[in-house]
C-alpha cells in the first residue's frame, strides 16, 4: 500500500461506496474502500496517511483507539444519523476530527474530509522531519556529540575548548563539522532541531554547570589576571 493521502471507507453499502467515490474524485483524494474493520488494520502500514470515515458506534471508536496505536498519520470523521450525545462526546475525547450528523451536505463532508487529510499530512511530515533529524545527529562522532551538547548548553567556543582542554581552532573545527552534518548554518538551527526532535533535554541533561565567577578557584583566577 503507497503512503500517498487517502480516504478510508470502513462500509459494506455499495451504495455509499459509489457516492463517496464520485464526491473525493473532486478532489483527486484516493479512496480506499474496506468491508471490515480488521481487513483495515491489515491494509495500513507504516506511514500510511489521510483520512477515516466511519459510521459512529461502539466498535468503530474501539477501532479508532487501535489506528491511533500504529505507525501511521490517519485522521477519523464519523457520521451518525441519531443524536447519540455520548457517543459523540467520547468521540471528541479521544481525538476525532469531526463527527458529522446524516443527512449533511457535501460541502460539509468534503470541507471535514479536507481539514483531516490536512492534519494527517502536516502530523506525517512533522514526524518524518524528526525522525530524519534524529538520524543525522546519530551521524555524529563521540567527539562531534560532546562539543554539540556544550553548544547547546549555551557555551562559546572557548568555554568549550578550556572545558575540554581542545585548541580553539579543533572545536571550531568540530562546530563546523557538526553543522554539515546536520544540514544547519546557525546555532539557534541547532536548538530548533534538538527541540523538535524532543531530544534537548537528553542532550544537554549530564552537562555540568559552568562554575560562578566566585567559585573559580584563586588561583586560576590569578592566572588569568
Amino acid at each position: 500500500m503507497t503512503n500517498v493521502p487517502s480516504l478510508y471507507l470502513v462500509d459494506d453499502d455499495a451504495a455509499v461506496i459509489d457516492s463517496l467515490q464520485r464526491l473525493v474524485e473532486s478532489i483527486s483524494l484516493p479512496l480506499v474502500s474496506i468491508l471490515k474493520s480488521d481487513q483495515l488494520l491489515d491494509l495500513l502500514s507504516p506511514g500510511s496517511c489521510g483520512c477515516l470515515l466511519l459510521k459512529l458506534n461502539s466498535g468503530h471508536l474501539d477501532l479508532m483507539r487501535r489506528v491511533q496505536t500504529l505507525p501511521v498519520s490517519i485522521e477519523t470523521v464519523f457520521l451518525t444519523d441519531a443524536s447519540e450525545v455520548a457517543l459523540i462526546v467520547q468521540a471528541m475525547q479521544i481525538g476525532a476530527s469531526a463527527v458529522l450528523q446524516k443527512p449533511c451536505r457535501s460541502e460539509d463532508l468534503l470541507t471535514a474530509i479536507r481539514s483531516a487529510v490536512g492534519a494527517a499530512y502536516s502530523r506525517k511530515q512533522h514526524l518524518e522531519q524528526n525522525a530524519a533529524g534524529r538520524t543525522r545527529l546519530k551521524s555524529l562522532t563521540k567527539e562531534e556529540s560532546h562539543v554539540m551538547r556544550l553548544m547547546l548548553a549555551g557555551r562559546t567556543n572557548q568555554e568549550i575548548a578550556d572545558q575540554i582542554q581542545l585548541s580553539l581552532r579543533t572545536v571550531q573545527f568540530r562546530r563546523s563539522s557538526i553543522f554539515r552534518k546536520l544540514k544547519i548554518t546557525t546555532k539557534s538551527r541547532l536548538f530548533d532541531l534538538a527541540v523538535t526532535t524532543g531530544l534537548l533535554g537528553e542532550l544537554v541533561a549530564d552537562v555540568p554547570l559552568m562554575p560562578l565567577e566566585s567559585e573559580i578557584p584563586s588561583s586560576v583566577s590569578s592566572e588569568k589576571e
